[in-house]
């Protein structure tokens, strides 16, 4: 039996329901039960069937003339041609029906397809999205440097260090960056722990996820940003204060 079975039976801890005897009933043939009496022998972790759904209660026993399903591990070495041997020793059972072989892992990607498709298709738009916030954060930078060139040539003219204004340019971007950052991260745990409920097995959401979410946002600012700022705080300013 599975642990759940063994917590319904009212037992702390689940190995103390080995070698206990146990009542139970199935079917037989059609409208007839068959009440037995089996000794457990053995107690398993819970195997959900996906991460969606709780674990049922489950008790396993062995039926040959119900056996429908072989469980066979493979070492990897050559995997071709174990199929191949495989499918020869099932044709030489004699049955009729040719074997239908499955990979764990391709019966567990279908499972889970649809989460699968939704990750990729959220990944792209999320990269585009990015993309696309990049190009509008370059745009900015080279707009804002173009209109402050003489602030920055008489900074500069005053003493003003060219990674200072770097520094103040940087920081002028990274403003906006932290407000939008502000108001994305609620919207995002919310949206996350809606999402993770709907499942029966997950993950808890950690603040270290959104605090490394905020520092990439900045980081990526930073390096659009930084190339148009370094290359305005190095000018002369000479050329700047003869601007426009």
């Amino acid at each position: 039996m599975n642990e759940a079975v063994a917590r319904r039976l009212g037992y702390a801890d689940p190995k103390a329901a080995v070698g206990r005897s146990l009542n139970w009933a199935n079917s037989g043939t059609p409208g007839h039960w068959l009440f037995r009496t089996s000794q457990i022998v053995g107690v398993v972790p819970d195997m959900p069937k996906t991460v969606r759904s709780a674990t049922d209660p489950f008790v396993y026993y062995v039926s040959p003339r119900r056996s429908s399903v072989m469980s066979i591990k493979l070492t990897g070495q050559d995997i071709p041609g174990t199929i191949r041997a495989i499918d020869q020793a099932w044709r030489r059972t004699g049955h009729a029906r040719p074997i239908q072989e499955t990979f764990m892992s391709q019966f567990q990607a279908n499972l889970y397809l649809d989460l699968i498709i939704q990750g990729a298709t959220i990944g792209i738009c999320a990269g585009l999205a990015v993309l696309i916030a990049c190009l509008g954060l370059f745009a900015l930078s080279a707009y804002t440097t173009e209109r402050r060139t003489k602030e920055i040539g008489v900074r500069k003219a005053m003493g003003a260090a060219t990674g200072q204004v770097v520094l103040l340019l940087l920081w002028q971007f990274t403003i906006p960056v932290l407000i939008a950052t502000a108001i994305a991260i609620p919207a995002g745990f919310l949206a996350l722990d809606w999402w993770l409920h709907g499942f029966a097995y997950h993950v808890s959401l950690s603040p270290w996820t959104f605090v490394l979410a905020a520092m990439a946002a900045v980081l990526i600012a930073w390096a659009t940003v930084s190339w148009q700022s370094f290359i305005v705080a190095r000018s002369k300013p000479a050329n700047a204060l003869r601007y426009e």
